[in-house]
């Protein structure tokens, strides 16, 4: 219903991707959703020129909305989960800035880690 865009909000239009996966985390923090044992839509991908076959780029817009989420939670429990995603997918950016040679990024990632086990104080945007 249109009252919950409302309350949680519609795309963050700051994100060039993943702004499905960012509205999704913040409408299932307070929303459950099911799941359904039946097939009801057939999935398209891997074609040419589709966003997500770059896959880093992507994962650093993850990471941003999981920051965002992180900040924002004032729920202890939750937090800690969030945080723990956030760790584990931090830990591949990582491995893949690493393998690549891209000091800069290696350096935000596990400055980051860093603020994370400092849990008291908000985390840094990804820029």
């Amino acid at each position: 219903h249109r009252s919950l865009f409302d309350w949680i909000g519609s795309f963050n239009p700051s994100f060039i991707a993943c702004e499905d996966y960012d509205l999704w985390l913040r409408f299932l923090r307070y929303f459950p959703v099911g799941f359904a044992n039946t097939k009801t839509m057939t999935k398209f991908a891997g074609h040419d020129g589709q966003l997500s076959m770059v896959t880093p780029v992507l994962d650093r817009f993850r990471v941003q909305s999981l920051i965002n989420l992180y900040n924002h939670e004032s729920n202890s429990e939750l937090k800690a989960m969030i945080s723990k995603v956030l760790h584990h997918k931090l830990m591949v950016l990582i491995q893949g800035a690493k393998k690549r040679s891209l000091f800069s990024d290696y350096a935000d990632y596990t400055n980051l880690i860093d603020q994370l086990s400092c849990q008291h104080h908000p985390l840094n945007d990804l820029n």
